[in-house]
């Protein structure tokens, strides 16, 4: 594991930050919120947290519509999103939202 940058003051971890957290290789294989349908507005419409190891982030979802997707081994309807990139904790300060 490579070590984090040396950063003289990343933005501090708070307890706040720690709560609903995943690691990466869970985004692979996002799943809409239990009783909602696969599709539509409720696969996308919330934020996720991301602990990569050093960093937090978030990714705020927003639906974008309903498309028909064909790749290798699917061919069906899929839910777009737009994702927004949130620095939470442990990233350089001139990253920070304001």
């Amino acid at each position: 594991m490579p070590p984090p940058e040396d950063l003289e003051q990343p933005v501090p971890l708070r307890d706040e930050h720690k709560p609903e957290v995943v690691d990466p290789a869970s985004l692979l294989a996002m799943s809409a919120p239990a009783g909602a349908s696969s599709l539509g507005p409720s696969t996308c419409d919330r934020t996720l947290r991301l602990f990569g190891g050093v960093t937090r982030t978030g990714y705020a979802l927003e639906f974008v519509s309903n498309e028909t997707a064909r790749a290798p081994g699917y061919h069906g309807a899929v839910a777009v999103c737009l994702v927004r990139y949130i620095p939470i904790a442990g990233h350089d300060p001139i990253f920070a939202e304001g």
